[in-house]
């Protein structure tokens, strides 16, 4: 899709969210598979996550933590991509 293009998010509870895709390349959102190098189980972040790097996204810094992620699920299994 185009920069007008929507991603939905879906965690295994039922947790999604609608982001942009421009905001999607603009915060450089990424798919996370590992981390620190080992696969994540689910029933913590896995098996997927969806995070960006928050320290780097001046709007963002300075938030409470909960509120510099909830646009990144964890526990994510389905991407859904809307033209």
């Amino acid at each position: 899709p185009g920069e007008s293009g929507k991603l939905v998010l879906r965690a295994v509870d039922g947790y999604a969210v609608t982001i942009s895709v421009e905001k999607a390349r603009r915060q450089r959102f990424m798919v996370a598979t590992l981390l620190d190098g080992k696969p994540m189980p689910l029933g913590g972040l896995g098996p997927l996550w969806a995070p960006v790097d928050a320290d780097r996204i001046g709007a963002l810094v300075a938030m409470p933590l909960a509120d510099r992620f909830a646009e990144c699920p964890w526990a994510l299994y389905h991407i859904e991509v809307q033209a």
